[in-house]
């Protein structure tokens, strides 16, 4: 089967990168199928993180409009051109907010098997300024109408996009992934001196494209009234992206700069080292239709994780035993000392087998390129 695999983040560097390049890996490996990625090389950025006017005027409702109609232009034209050349069978697109080429490309080549990977609306992140939302959200349903397979990577997340025009034919929930031999323990003898961390400080650790809906103006706030009575716990915050300019004018105002460390962005394979550093790993919000990647991997390494209080959340994993979820009911800073104060609670949420052995059976990225091949497959029979 020859298939085109069409993701706009495969070179980037957010969560989105990760899961196309591990299914692109994956569903390579299936017996009998030919897959090529599209486009082929990087399209280089201009964008920079310290532009601060420029992340303003994106946040602008009649902007986005515009930013929008620009995206769904993106890489249209040498789609078709790829489209006519290769004469794939299957056609994957990993959903930037480009769906209204799913229309178009139907269009033109209706003989084409269309399957989407969705990850959320973007309508809620990167477009939730823009200007007569309701009406982009019809779009966008109608747009997702005319795929052949959607997947979904939460039941949420389906319900949210696709409204009372769900179908269980078209639209299935498919969990995201982690990868086991990419994220474990390590020795750490030597490895915070080796990554420049304070060797005998509590170090509790963020992960994740630094965007301004990602909550973490509370997580300093909770750092803030820690230092208050313990210094000895330090914030590493990784990551770059559109609000990192806020997030380090917001350390400096909060005169937090002996007690938050921001080391920007870090490549992905060194990642598994950093995470290793961290006593505590922290991913306390998240919008109620997601599955966090990097939760997953927080807990393949095997360090206590405080996570967001999500369906996803709730429904896989168990509080206190596997992690500690950030209610309303709880203050994220009694969270932090609790873990840092009580070594059996520590104990009991590193290295637990049972999140272990529901890692690798359950949330493999093998299994989610299997599955995605198998309904494929289905559909076109």
């Amino acid at each position: 089967m020859k298939i085109l695999y069409y993701s706009t983040a495969y070179y980037s560097q957010h969560g989105g990168r990760v899961q196309s390049r591990e299914f692109f890996s994956h569903l390579k490996e299936i017996p009998n199928y030919e897959v090529r990625i599209f486009p082929e090389t990087e399209v280089k950025s201009t964008k920079n993180q310290k532009s601060n006017w420029k992340n303003l005027i994106k946040r602008n409702g009649l902007f986005q409009v515009l930013s929008f109609f620009r995206r769904n232009n993106l890489y249209l034209n040498d789609l078709l051109e790829t489209l006519n050349s290769y004469k794939p069978e299957v056609l994957i697109m990993q959903m930037d907010s480009n769906f209204l080429q799913i229309r178009k490309v139907k269009k033109l080549f209706p003989q084409i098997t269309i399957c989407t990977q969705i990850n959320g609306s973007h309508f809620d992140e990167s477009f939730s300024k823009i200007i007569f939302k309701r009406t982009f959200k019809k779009w966008e349903r109608k747009a997702y109408g005319c795929a052949d397979l959607n997947i979904f990577v939460t039941e949420e997340s389906r319900k949210m996009i696709m409204g009372d025009h769900v179908s269980v034919n078209r639209d299935i929930v498919i969990a995201n992934g982690v990868d086991l031999s990419k994220f474990h323990p390590l020795d750490k003898t030597n490895l915070r001196q080796k990554l420049q961390y304070p060797e005998n400080d509590f170090i509790l650790g963020y992960i994740g494209t630094i965007d301004n809906h990602k909550n973490l103006s509370e997580l300093l706030l909770a750092i803030e009234n820690i230092s208050m009575e313990d210094k000895s716990i330090k914030l590493v915050i990784i990551g770059s992206g559109p609000g990192f300019l806020d997030l380090q004018n917001q350390v400096e105002f909060l005169e937090l700069t002996d007690q938050v460390l921001l080391k920007g962005f870090i490549p992905f394979e060194e990642i598994n080292e950093h995470l290793n550093c961290f006593d505590l790993a922290v991913h306390h919000s998240a919008n109620s239709y997601m599955h966090p990647l990097k939760l997953m991997e927080y807990l393949a390494v095997g360090i206590p994780v405080i996570a967001p209080d999500i369906p996803f959340v709730r429904q896989e994993f168990k509080n206190g035993e596997d992690v500690l979820i950030n209610t309303e009911k709880q203050k994220l800073e009694n969270l932090i000392i609790s873990i840092k104060n009580d070594d059996n609670l520590r104990e009991k949420l590193s290295n637990n087998s049972n999140v272990k052995q529901k890692l690798q059976e359950k949330f493999s990225w093998n299994a989610y390129a299997e599955k995605i091949a198998k309904h494929i497959e289905e559909k076109r029979k």
